[in-house]
């Protein structure tokens, strides 16, 4: 059961994601799991309600509705819809269960309570649900909507209410309770915002720290390239080539990585671009299609040239840098395998050779070899001298035939033999 609700609090998460898009994408799963069981448990405490042949006012209505909304925006978190499901929800939230049933049934006696808090906890999602960091413009544009709510709130109360007196609202007339809800809204938000900034820093100072310990490693290349502007994931895949072949600039590798590409060490090739140290071939092209077809996230041999024009074979490990639908970077591992692909093209090379080999043992020096025999047993048993001499005029032949075939597999093993000394070299 636990395994279970983990796996539910991280739909739509992604490895490929920083950790504070992640982070806000698992509060959003939290607040659509959440919800719907506290909107059941008001349902089960009120449940004579909904059972009334009077019928339902809207805020009894909209609560089976808003869990099946719940459920849907975690779907799309499933689906990776993650940034719509937020947007969605953030709207749906106070429009259906705050302003709607406040205007529409003139402001219920328990809405004077109940907005000023919905509008604080809104507040605080919104918070939770985007970074300022990732999501700059939404993360200010919701929460400068709601603060005009939250300094309005009492006016739009009494304006939508037709009975609104100091009589039946007592608190109506005093200055505190408009005071009190925008006090509370600024305490609660404070503390939403440092603790999310805190969050922020810890996770970017892990990062760093595992970034500086990972170009450090110097078991394979290691390269961070940045956008210079970020990328559109929605892009077209050919324009998403030509955007990483010219924006893409190497912003830190390890000494391995410099090395590869014939350079000494990492300050000669940081801050570079991409097309200045990967060769614009057809090759790569494919490779960055491949990487965009797999999310950016992928394994991938290529065969690249060295500054000096020798061709290198590596196996790539990308990981990309996306937030939000944008890819701002890609941390890239490499392993030499130039000596396996030799390897391999050696063994490719040997078999073809081993099948030729068995071929002229099989077919041309069987032949010239059974022709000798039989010319042999003739010959044992001919009498006839001119008989003779032509078999034996045949036997040469045959035996020409077979000493050129067995030159040919001689050459075949020499050329293996060398090879095998080659390489041991």
């Amino acid at each position: 059961m636990y395994k279970f609700i983990m796996r539910l609090l991280l739909l739509g998460t992604k490895p490929s994601y920083s950790e504070i898009e992640n982070r806000c994408i698992s509060v959003s799963n939290v607040a659509y799991l959440s919800l719907p069981v506290v909107y059941i448990i008001f349902m089960m405490l009120d449940i004579m309600a909904y059972f009334n042949s009077g019928g339902l006012a809207w805020d009894q209505l909209i609560v089976p509705i808003f869990i099946v909304l719940c459920l849907l925006f975690l779907f799309l978190n499933a689906k990776h819809f993650t940034l719509q499901s937020r947007i969605l929800f953030l709207i749906a939230w106070p429009l259906a269960l705050h302003i709607i049933p406040i205007v529409f049934q003139n402001t219920p006696s328990d809405y004077y309570i109940a907005f000023p808090i919905g509008l604080i906890f809104h507040a605080v999602l919104i918070q939770t649900f985007f970074s300022r960091r990732t999501h700059p413009i939404l993360f200010y544009i919701f929460l400068l909507a709601n603060l005009l709510l939250m300094l309005y709130f009492s006016e739009f109360l009494i304006s939508n209410d037709k009975n609104a007196t100091e009589s039946n609202i007592p608190f109506l007339g005093s200055k505190y309770y408009k005071l009190d809800g925008i006090l509370y809204w600024l305490l609660f938000n404070f503390l939403t915002f440092y603790l999310q900034e805190a969050l922020d820093y810890r996770d970017i100072q892990i990062k760093k720290r595992q970034d500086q310990i990972y170009v450090k490693n110097d078991l394979a290349g290691i390269s961070f390239w940045e956008f210079k502007n970020p990328m559109p994931l929605s892009l077209p895949k050919k324009e998403q080539i030509e955007w990483t072949k010219n924006d893409a600039i190497l912003k830190e590798c390890n000494d391995r990585y410099a090395k590869y590409y014939g350079y000494s060490s990492s300050s000669e090739v940081v801050g570079k671009p991409y097309y200045s140290i990967h060769k614009n071939d057809e090759l790569f092209d494919a490779a960055i299609q491949r990487a965009i077809d797999k999310d950016w996230t992928f394994f991938i041999e290529t065969e690249e040239t060295k500054i000096d024009g020798e061709r290198i074979w590596f196996l790539n490990w990308l990981v990309p840098s996306i937030e939000g639908d944008q890819l701002k970077g890609l941390h890239v591992t490499q392993i030499d395998i130039s000596k396996q692909k030799e390897a391999e093209n050696s063994n490719s090379k040997m078999l073809e050779d081993l099948k030729e080999y068995a071929f002229l043992t099989s077919h041309k020096l069987r032949a010239p070899l059974a022709n000798i025999l039989g010319l042999s047993t003739i010959l044992e048993s001919e009498e006839d001298e001119k008989i003779s001499n032509e078999v034996l005029k045949m036997l040469k032949t045959s035996s020409e035939v077979m000493d050129s075939v067995i030159k040919e597999m001689n050459e075949i093993l020499s050329r293996n033999q060398y090879d095998k000394i080659v390489n041991k070299e």
